[in-house]
């Protein structure tokens, strides 16, 4: 028999916070690494400890109610929603990155140098 995962209210919110963060943590090594290697590293890094932040944020939030998934309780900062965002970000900077790079090496052409050059 498996081990049963229902029982006091308390550690159902923590294993649940527990499952979430598992299921979301592949969706960010890959989004993390993506736009480390094709876009920025300083611009990866700080959104990883952003996220790891909000994932924290999270957790402690959810442990103590059901609601504060959403905002951690404290601080009134949005655990769940700032780790999205955070993610949004890593997601839309490794595609650019990732185009970037097609582009660079198919067409020769370089859309950060030319958005450079217009500033």
């Amino acid at each position: 028999m498996p081990p049963a995962v229902s029982g006091h209210p308390e550690f159902e919110r923590t294993f649940r916070a527990q499952q979430n963060c598992v299921e979301f943590f592949p969706i960010f090594l890959v989004v993390l690494w993506t736009a480390g290697i094709y876009f920025y590293e300083e611009v990866a890094a700080a959104l990883g400890l952003l996220y790891i932040f909000a994932r924290h944020l999270y957790f402690k939030g959810y442990t103590t109610s059901a609601q504060g998934r959403l905002f951690f309780l404290l601080f009134r900062i949005p655990g769940f929603y700032l780790s999205l965002i955070s993610l949004f970000l890593l997601l839309t900077f490794a595609a650019l990155g990732t185009t970037n790079r097609l582009l660079k090496k198919y067409l020769d052409l370089n859309i950060f140098k030319e958005v450079h050059h217009m500033f």
